[in-house]
């Protein structure tokens, strides 16, 4: 080789070597010379000499400094130092390399730094680290920012940042890759360290801080795309795990000390042409356990209102339909489905927040529709569906209203349905409405009732238990509320009150017809009672201020084919006591009218009898049979009321019968039967007593008959015909007469005594009574009356005939005196 040329400085034992030092020349008026070092160029088949600035070594101390550097300028611009790798024309280019000193037992040397030159009026020096570019088939060199391995400790960190600024802003700080005019650009990758044994390093993307303002933006996203493809994805996502959880992914804005937190939004792109993206949130799959939870809540705020989690779908254009909202879980093969749930916080010292779910109004169609479904069943019962207001723990429940929205000017309200559902093989749901118990307080009460009419009719109330094509038709059932230790619940079922101009509603209780069975019963009845008295039913009509007090109406029902149906009013029986009275009476009358007539009558029948009307006492076992009794009212001005008994008429036959009989006695004697009239006042007569019977046109006259029955083993009963005694006027007389005939005989009177079949026939007494102490005794006169143009009856006084005894005697005889003459 060629010979080398060296150049070698002094050594020193105890202080520093001699310097080496080489300047080019000084220029007063012009540039200073330029100093070259450098080695010559190669043969043809050799490298260049390598040019090799480096300072010794150094054994107990530090090895030297190596500073290669330009001069500052005073008026103008600083030198540039280059460094600079030749190029090859058919091989690599050469490799520019600076690397820091190793460290056998410390640290390596000092980070390289490269810096661009201070500017003390204006800017830095820029720094700027590129490869060059590439040729046309060859790519642009790696750039790579790399710290070395490390054995035992950590590996150097790598920063990438620009420097603060003082008065100004400062610097940016941005990675970005090569753009592709045929091919696809360059990515841009952040990862961080792998670890094989512990936690991988993170990945920490943060903006700067701004202590006296607001903090930077983070801006993620990916460019717009070309004008035949679409914008690039942007996914956040951890990574997978083998053993363990997955990473978490959190999206959030920070905390704010006196003002408020910061917003998060994720928004998809709208579309001009098409539709607009689509927003996803998923929780993770698990193939063994259940899958992950999604929840999404709002912001907690200590000393004032939580912030509100608001999820809708945009507006929709003018010829189209705003979008679906869909809360739904997600469906199950072998398990149970997800809940639903939607509702409020509780409150501790406030009201708990209201839970609200209604649909959009329709300004030229119907209005949105609102519907709430449980879930189906295929092989067990469906879902129930509970809709309960809040509890409270020391005061009322929350209300519960479910109602249909008012009505516009020219329609009507929404209807109301609460219904159960069809059935095919078993019983239909039923459908329950009621309060719940109280422990200390009044039970709630139901109230339903039907919506008032301004201009028309209310409007209807109906309750309809089902009915059934082959069995019985549901039962109405409607009870007051048990009182366990008081009076049970009051039912009370009323029409309203009629209005100025109009009348009351009617109030009917029937039951159904039927087509070829028995109509059904309408009962109305009270309870029984174990220690006290029955209840009391009560059926009144209304009064009348200006017409006509109501009737009150109770009829058996009518038969086209057989005997209508039977009335049957009855009073309670009484197993240890009294059975209950039975009064029918009319009400009082005013002062200027008459008490209402009370009127017992059968019907009147077209071709059979008309039926019987019977009025009687029950028998008794042990005691007297009860009284029947008919009275009429007394009069304190006017003539008492007259009491009527009068039996059938017939157009064409007998009329009817009427009998008044006194009781039968099995072992004792019969019942005495008294007609008498009653007592007479201080200046009036007492009552005439007439028995007669009525008179006839073509036929004889009924007969009148008094007498006693017969009697099988003892002696006949009295007939006792008598008139009234006088304190201070004539007795009354007694007159038998028979009756008066135009053109035939009158009618005869006979007075026979009894026959006796064995022993003696009775006697025949006509006598006056004793006279008094200043009178004579009553004259005894048989006569026969006066005739006109006949003989005048004949006057017979005579005994019977005797078979095998004697004939009778006649005695007339006159009564002695005895302090005046005797009888002539």
């Amino acid at each position: 080789g060629g010979g080398g040329a060296y150049i070698g400085l002094g050594r020193s034992e105890r202080h520093s070597g001699g310097r080496f030092e080489s300047s080019s020349g000084i220029g007063s008026g012009s540039s200073s010379a330029s100093l070259i070092l450098k080695s010559t160029n190669s043969g043809f088949c050799g490298s260049a000499g390598a040019l090799r600035f480096s300072s010794g070594s150094s054994l107990s101390s530090n090895g030297g400094c190596l500073v290669l550097a330009s001069g500052y300028g005073t008026a103008g611009r600083g030198g540039a130092v280059l460094i600079v790798a030749g190029s090859g024309t058919s091989g690599r280019g050469g490799r520019v390399r600076l690397g820091a000193g190793r460290g056998a037992v410390a640290t390596g040397g000092a980070s390289v730094v490269v810096g661009g030159g201070e500017g003390t009026c204006s800017s830095s020096g820029y720094l700027s680290l590129g490869s060059t570019n590439s040729g046309a088939s060859g790519s642009g060199g790696r750039l790579a920012f790399s710290s070395g391995s490390s054995k035992d400790g950590n590996s150097g960190a790598v920063a990438l940042g620009s420097g603060p600024s003082v008065g100004g802003r400062a610097g940016v700080a941005r990675v970005s890759v090569g753009s592709g005019t045929s091919g696809l650009g360059g990515s841009t990758s952040l990862g961080a360290g792998r670890s094989t044994g512990t936690t991988g390093g993170g990945v920490c993307v943060e903006t700067g801080e701004g202590t006296a303002t607001s903090g930077g933006a983070v801006y993620v996203r990916t460019a717009n795309g070309g004008g035949g493809g679409a914008s690039s994805q942007l996914v956040f996502s951890s990574g997978s795990s083998k053993e363990g959880n997955s990473g978490a992914l959190l999206v959030g804005s920070g905390a704010a000390s006196s003002g408020r937190g910061g917003a998060t939004r994720l928004g998809a792109g709208s579309g001009t042409s098409g539709s607009g993206g689509g927003l996803s949130l998923e929780s993770g799959r698990s193939s063994t356990l259940t899958g992950g939870t999604l929840r999404a809540g709002s912001g907690e705020g200590t000393t004032g209102s939580g912030g509100a989690l608001r999820i809708g779908t945009s507006n929709a254009g003018a010829g189209a339909a705003s979008g679906r909202l869909v809360f739904s879980a997600g469906a199950s093969t072998s398990g149970n489905s997800g809940s639903v749930r939607v509702g409020s916080g509780a409150a501790t010292g406030g009201r708990g927040g209201r839970a609200s779910a209604s649909v959009g109004s329709g300004t030229s169609g119907l209005g949105g529709a609102l519907s709430l479904l449980s879930g189906r069943s295929d092989v067990a019962s469906g879902g129930v569906l509970s809709a309960t207001s809040g509890a409270s723990a020391s005061a009322s429940s929350g209300i519960a209203i479910i109602s249909a929205a008012n009505a516009g000017a020219g329609g009507s309200s929404g209807r109301l349905c609460f219904s159960s559902g069809s059935s095919k093989a078993g019983n239909s749901g039923r459908l329950c409405v009621g309060p719940g118990p109280a422990t200390v307080g009044r039970g709630g009460a139901a109230s339903v009732s039907a919506g008032s009419g301004t201009s028309a009719s209310g409007g209807g109330l109906t309750f309809a238990a089902g009915r059934s094509i082959a069995s019985s038709g549901g039962r109405v059932l409607t009870v007051g509320g048990e009182g366990t230790a008081a009076s049970s619940g009051l039912v009370r079922i009323t029409s309203a009150n009629g209005g100025t101009a109009g009348a009351s509603g009617r109030l009917a209780f029937s039951s159904g017809r039927a087509a070829a069975g028995n109509g059904g019963a309408a009962s109305l009845g009270s309870g029984t009672s174990t220690a006290g008295r029955a209840g009391v039913v009560a059926v009144s009509a209304g009064g009348g201020t200006s017409g006509s007090g109501g009737s009150a109406i109770a009829a058996a029902g009518r038969s086209a084919a057989v005997s209508g149906g039977a009335f049957s009013v009855d009073s309670g029986d009484g197993t240890a006591s009294s059975s209950g009275m039975l009064v029918l009476g009319s009400g009082n009358a005013g002062a200027t009218g008459s008490s209402g007539r009370l009127v017992f009558s059968s019907g009147t029948a077209a071709g059979g009898n008309s039926g019987e009307v019977l009025v009687g006492s029950g028998s008794t076992t042990g005691g007297c049979g009860g009284g029947v009794r008919a009275s009429v009212g007394c009069s304190a001005s006017g003539g008492g009321g007259p009491l009527g008994w009068t039996s059938g008429r017939s157009g064409g036959s007998s009329g009817g019968w009427l009998t008044v009989g006194g009781g039968g006695g099995a072992s004792t004697s019969s019942g005495v039967l008294f007609v008498s009239s009653g007592n007479g006042g201080a200046a009036g007569l007492s009552g005439q007593l007439a028995f007669s019977s009525g008179s006839t046109c073509c036929g004889n006259n009924g007969q009148v008959r008094a007498g006693s029955a017969a009697s099988t083993a003892g002696r006949g009963g009295l007939v006792d015909l008598c008139v009234g005694s006088g304190t201070s006027a004539a007795g009354g007389t007694g007159q038998i007469r028979s009756g008066r005939a135009e053109s035939r005989s009158g009618g005869g009177v006979h007075l026979q005594a009894g026959e006796g079949a064995g022993m003696s026939g009775g006697s025949v007494v006509a006598k006056s009574t004793n006279g008094g102490l200043g009178g004579c005794s009553g004259r005894l006169a048989f006569s026969s009356g006066s005739s006109v143009s006949g003989n005048s009856g004949r006057c017979a006084l005579g005994s019977g005939a005797s078979t095998e005894g004697g004939g009778g005697r006649i005695s007339v005889s006159v009564g002695s005196g005895t302090s005046g003459g005797g009888g002539a």
